[in-house]
């Protein structure tokens, strides 16, 4: 098919997608189903949007960080062996290398404007730090993400990479990571090829990535050089029975590299070291992805979770009819039905609150004498037992007598 006329396609086929999802949104809106308002903004924004966001995602230290670093060709985000990807970081197209962090809001709910920073403080800004780890969450954070725009080859025509906080980590970045899926297109999935297909990491992918219409994943199985040669082969082959079934192309989207060795040739202009690392297959592949499959991943995805909410208005339809079709005496009746064990759950409530507060007072009365003998013993016995313990140094009597001889010398 020519360019052009695939253009045209894709572009009649997001003007239907975007009128559906117009209807879908007023029709939630009328029912008040904010949570699904919410999710079907999202979708008209992703829509619309000439962006197209690939997430990097992955359990923390699976070597996510090291990964985009190799696509970059130079070691920019921060990656070490404790967690300490802290927020989002987004990788952009641009012909000068810079980094934008953004804030979140001030404590007034005031907006912060970006502040560019040196490229080379990233880490500054987006690492974890250990020694406070408990205010250190992106809910307490006044960073947001940090954008990086780099003249990246992968990046031209409006796509980002963008890099995320391990998913098994920490709760509050987790759940950062996960609410930023409903943003995305397609998802890179790194994993460790010494414990591939590990089951926190398969639940996630079938019950979140699969669920949210993520379908076609690419799994990249990294650290590949740390396995012995003489079970490379096994391991590839595990790996491969074991993901290919989660992604639509099947082995085709299942890579095993080494992020590091990739890196450090780059680093050291070492060609052969880059293409023995595994990284060059996966560029060409996530490349012809990103011209071929764009358009339509960008409009496949959105229909999908279109498709499921149009499934939850044709349940929740009948269930409002139903109850609009219902007389004010039903209605009333079903409501006193529904308080009279409320208002016994109320009473229990009170009288669990009486007998709490009648046994604290009887421990109080309990423990104060018990609490006073116990004081009065440690005055009688104890006090007596450390003044017989201490030996004083230096005897009061003798100083005294030369204090009143100084004193006698001085009147005569």
């Amino acid at each position: 098919m020519p360019e052009n006329q695939a253009y045209s396609q894709f572009f009649q086929k997001r003007a239907v997608l975007e009128k559906i999802i117009r209807q879908q949104l007023a029709f939630f809106k009328a029912l008040s189903m904010r949570e699904w308002v919410n999710t079907i903004n999202n979708l008209k924004e992703r829509v619309e949007s000439e962006n197209f966001k690939v997430l990097v995602l992955g359990e923390f230290n699976a070597g996510k960080s090291t990964f985009i670093n190799a696509l970059l060709k130079k070691e920019i985000l921060p990656s070490y062996s404790l967690p300490c990807t802290a927020i989002i970081n987004e990788v952009k197209w641009g012909e000068k290398q810079r980094a934008l962090l953004h804030y979140n809001p001030d404590k007034s709910g005031k907006t912060v404007a970006p502040e560019e920073i040196p490229i080379n403080k990233i880490q500054d800004y987006v690492v974890i730090n250990h020694s406070d780890e408990e205010k250190n969450t992106t809910q307490n954070s006044s960073y947001k993400k940090v954008e990086i725009f780099w003249d990246l080859e992968l990046c031209k025509n409006g796509v980002e990479i963008i890099d995320s906080p391990g998913t098994n980590e920490n709760e509050v970045r987790q759940q950062v990571t996960l609410n930023y899926l409903s943003q995305v297109d397609a998802i890179l999935f790194v994993l460790t090829s010494d414990k591939l297909g590990a089951k926190s990491e398969t639940d996630l992918v079938s019950d979140t990535l699969i669920k949210s219409g993520h379908q076609d994943i690419f799994f990249i199985c990294n650290r590949f050089d740390l396995i012995r040669e003489k079970e490379q082969k096994p391991i590839k082959q595990y790996g491969i029975n074991k993901l290919a079934p989660l992604t639509k192309k099947g082995a085709k989207r299942v890579f095993f590299i080494s992020a590091r060795e990739a890196l450090d040739g780059h680093l050291e202009q070492n060609i052969e070291r880059v293409e023995k690392s595994g990284i060059i297959a996966l560029e060409k592949e996530l490349q012809e992805f990103l011209i071929h499959e764009r358009g339509k991943i960008k409009l496949l995805r959105p229909a999908i979770e279109l498709r499921r909410s149009i499934q939850e208005a044709r349940r929740i339809i009948p269930e409002r009819r139903a109850l609009l079709q219902t007389s004010i005496q039903t209605l009333e009746k079903r409501y006193a039905e529904a308080e009279e064990p409320l208002q016994k759950l109320n009473t229990q409530k009170q009288q669990i609150s009486v007998k709490v507060e009648y046994h604290l007072t009887e421990i109080k009365s309990t423990i104060k004498p018990k609490a006073e003998e116990f004081y009065r013993r440690l005055a009688d016995v104890k006090i007596q037992e450390w003044m017989n313990g201490y030996k004083v140094q230096t005897s009061i009597a003798p100083r005294m007598l030369i204090i009143n001889r100084k004193k006698s010398s001085r009147n005569a």
